[in-house]
């Protein structure tokens, strides 16, 4: 995958990324950035740089959101980031490594995420279908991406408190908790509306 070269410095709006992926290319390790409408940019950077850049340009912490992420998910690596309303960054594993220490996570951006689907495209065992028309392809499997999707979904900016969330070992569990809060404020802002429209 390559595509428009992008300065280093310079990277995509927020709520214009739908994909950031770690790629080889002639000069090295570097990051591919899919956008919502599907354009493809190529950035001479590893992810890592790409992920502290964005966090810098909304002065954020990055090593205290992982902190926080980790400690609302119950998961002690690869938990999701939410940079911002627009933005809620899904870790997946994208490729194996040629060399020791590369880089294989790449990072989906739940809001981004219109599908999931089993690929026969072996290595890979999922593709996740992104907005823009753009797909990142994974090695996990098709429910693996899904449960990572959801726990970013409930943990993005604007949802309900979600630090009640973890992931058990075995069957995919959520305390019902914040999912039962989060359905009564949607529930009573839907009869607070109806209660307006049928008042006039």
């Amino acid at each position: 995958m390559s595509g428009e070269k992008l300065p280093a410095e310079k990277l995509p709006d927020h709520d214009h990324i739908a994909a950031i992926v770690p790629e080889y290319s002639h000069a090295g390790d570097s990051t591919t950035i899919i956008t919502t409408d599907g354009t493809i940019l190529s950035a001479p950077v590893r992810v890592s740089t790409v992920l502290r850049r964005l966090a810098r340009a909304q002065a954020t912490d990055l090593p205290a959101l992982k902190r926080l992420s980790s400690r609302a998910t119950g998961r002690s690596i690869l938990a999701p980031l939410p940079l911002s309303a627009g933005l809620v960054l899904v870790p997946l594993k994208v490729r194996k490594p040629k060399i020791k220490g590369d880089p294989c996570t790449g990072y989906v951006n739940s809001h981004a995420a219109i599908a999931v689907e089993k690929t026969a495209a072996a290595p890979y065992r999922t593709v996740v279908k992104l907005s823009g028309g753009g797909n990142v392809a994974t090695l996990w499997h098709t429910a693996t991406v899904n449960r990572r999707l959801s726990l970013a979904r409930l943990l993005a900016p604007g949802s309900s408190q979600p630090l009640v969330l973890r992931e058990a070992g075995g069957p995919y569990q959520i305390e019902l908790t914040a999912l039962v809060r989060r359905l009564v404020e949607i529930f009573g802002a839907m009869i607070k509306q109806y209660s307006l429209t049928s008042r006039q």
